[in-house]
């Protein structure tokens, strides 16, 4: 029993069983990786075998057998040589690659080139890469030779109890309007969180151009056909003059022992320069004829008979549109005279925001930023999620354990209405993050990884008609028991303004949350009246706000209902005087076909994606069916 045939017996079972273990494995945890080991009396050819052996014939038949065992012996033994890392091959790291949800198929040529350009350049994080780069170095001494020519500083000795402010510096790459790396740009930039009221600094308010004000102003022209420029001011804080005396850290890179910079002019990053630079711009653009917003004080405006030219302004990058070809020409020539101008050509990318024009249409989408975002939290590879939040999903204060500050995120919601109601929840819990709030956090984050550049899509019409939604989702806060406000406005089918947050005080009735909800929307479609007025548009048909709520709509359109509202005196003396004087009207419409629901609740999928879909939302980059 115990002879040879019984060792071989056992030695085949063992193989078998050990065979079956490997399969049961591998259907459990995937391809498991082994190593193949050779004996060494193979490989040596045994005791017997001789030193030097005579070569086989070429007609020995028994070549072609030993011959592919001899080199597989061989290519096992080489490969034993190898780190493990190349044996074992590429292995996919996830089963949800990003290039399954971005497609570039159906961009243009020029446009695939501008998107690949800015997937590919690098910007260094801080000065040491810098100047390991010659690119950034020339860019770094570009920049001081002009502070140096615009008289920016004076060098002196660091004086006795001086407030210094520090400095650093901030790297960008400018874009030719073909997609192509125009210059790299390297700004220096004060340390502004230094500095003391009264010390170094007095007034610092500036007007900044509102984002739903650029979302007009793009929407107008789609729908006019009016063509977009986009210019740049070179170092444009350093137009404005500076009243008050701050001395700055040398530069770093540029040090000089015991010695700081005495400010003689504005610059980037001290909290009075974008008062300064503003104040200039505006009393050129005055002196060229142009009229200045009231609606939005960063849009100047010039009226020629029937023609318009408009001038909106985000701190130096401006955007200039209208259908007076010849003032916008002119205004270019203006500008260059008084600034250091770069004029960018047609606008295409704004603000992080990448914009792609045809005929008569225009989408707006943040596919480089969600990109970066999901790389950032390492989130490239995550399973995707069809909707920001859970059905009902609910968070409180009280909800897991608290986490650092290190753990909070940032998101975009300027071109993405979709993920609006979650980031206005997760920003309730900013100031005490718990791990729960982390996890809904993630969720988000899946979310985007399903469509990295979905955006707006804005389309030409054929009127100029205001509409808006509102909804209110009632005591919808566990901890405070507030509501929910949300409401979306559309000039001429296209999207350009949305908003949800949680209302300032308790109500209590369903109808008192979605009449204050109402008020809100309200309110900004007067300001969107009063832009149009700015621009030269006169709005003449009412403008309607629809609301799901009958009471709601009764309280603003009876006025015998006074008792029962005195709590919301202001709100509804608001809206009923608008109501007097045609300005607008609250028809009624299902909950089921509210837009606006999506802004105040988290949705089933079914539901989410209705309202989404209502909200003009567009995805270029999506995959096509058939597509690898």
């Amino acid at each position: 029993k115990n002879g040879p045939s019984s060792e071989v017996h056992e030695q085949e079972k063992n193989g078998e069983c050990s065979t079956e273990a490997e399969e049961k494995c591998n259907r459990l945890f995937g391809q498991v990786y082994s190593r193949r080991r050779v004996c060494t009396d193979e490989m040596t050819g045994g005791e017997n075998s001789t030193p030097n052996p005579i070569s086989p014939s070429l007609d020995d038949p028994s070549r072609a057998q030993k011959q592919p065992v001899e080199e597989e012996i061989q290519t096992v033994a080489a490969s034993e040589e190898l780190p493990i890392a190349l044996r074992k091959g590429v292995r996919s790291c996830t089963q949800h690659p990003i290039g399954n949800f971005v497609s570039y198929s159906r961009l243009s040529k020029d446009y695939k080139c501008f998107v690949s350009s800015l997937s590919l350049t690098m910007i260094p994080r801080n000065v040491a890469e810098a100047q390991s780069d010659p690119k950034w170095t020339y860019a770094m001494q570009e920049e001081m030779e002009a502070l140096r020519r615009n008289m920016t500083w004076e060098v002196v000795k660091i004086p006795e109890a001086a407030h210094l402010v520090g400095s650093k510096w901030v790297y960008t790459i400018k874009y030719k309007p073909d997609g192509s790396v125009e210059r790299y740009k390297a700004r220096l930039v004060a340390k502004g969180f230094s500095q003391k009221y009264g010390i170094d600094y007095l007034e610092t308010f500036a007007p900044v151009a509102k984002m739903k004000t650029v979302r007009v102003i793009i929407s107008l022209a789609v729908m006019k056909e009016w063509k977009m420029y986009q210019l740049d001011v070179k170092n444009a804080f350093l137009n404005g003059d500076l009243e008050e005396e701050v001395y700055m850290c040398m530069p770093p890179g540029y040090e000089e022992p015991g010695k700081c910079c005495k400010l003689r002019k504005a610059l980037y990053g001290l909290k009075q320069s974008p008062r300064a630079w503003f104040e200039r711009l505006r009393l050129v653009m005055r002196q060229c004829g142009y009229h200045q917003g009231n609606g939005d004080h960063t849009l100047f405006v010039k009226r020629n008979k029937q023609k318009v030219t408009i001038l909106l302004v985000y701190v130096d990058d401006m955007i200039v549109t209208g259908d007076d070809e010849d003032e916008i020409m002119k205004l270019k020539k203006l500008l260059a005279i008084e600034f250091d101008l770069k004029d960018l050509g047609k606008l295409k990318y704004f603000l992080g925001i990448e914009i792609a024009r045809s005929g008569t249409s225009l989408v707006l989408n943040q596919r480089k930023y969600t990109l970066d975002l999901l790389k950032e939290t390492g989130k490239l590879g995550c399973r995707p999620a069809s909707t920001p939040l859970d059905a009902g999903h609910k968070l409180s204060l009280r909800d897991g354990e608290p986490l650092c500050e290190e753990a909070k995120r940032r998101y975009l919601t300027l071109t993405r209405p979709d993920i609006t109601f979650a980031v206005n929840v997760m920003s309730q819990f900013m100031h005490a993050p718990t791990d729960a709030h982390l996890k809904a956090v993630d969720r988000i984050l899946c979310y985007l990884k399903r469509n990295p550049g979905k955006g707006l899509l804005y389309v030409k019409q054929d009127t100029l008609g205001i509409e808006g939604y509102s909804d209110a989702d009632w005591a919808g806060c566990i901890d405070t028991r507030r509501s929910t406000s949300g409401y979306c406005i559309y000039l001429g089918g296209n999207l350009i303004v949305w908003r949800s947050k949680r209302q300032d005080v308790c109500s209590r009735s369903s109808a008192e949350a979605e009449y204050r909800a109402v008020a809100m929307g309200v309110s900004e479609l007067l300001w969107l009246k009063v832009l149009l007025t700015d621009i030269g548009i006169k709005v003449e048909e009412p403008m309607k706000m629809y609301c799901d709520n009958k009471s709601a709509i009764n309280l603003a359109n009876n006025p015998v209902l006074y008792d029962r509202t005195k709590h919301v005196e202001i709100d509804r003396h608001f809206i009923r005087e608008r109501i007097d004087a045609k300005e607008l009207i609250l028809p009624y419409m299902r909950s089921e076909d509210q837009t606006a629901d999506v802004l105040t609740k988290a949705l089933s999928s079914t539901s989410f994606e209705r309202n989404v879909s209502k909200l003009g939302m567009f995805d270029m980059y999506a995959q096509l069916e058939g597509e690898c």
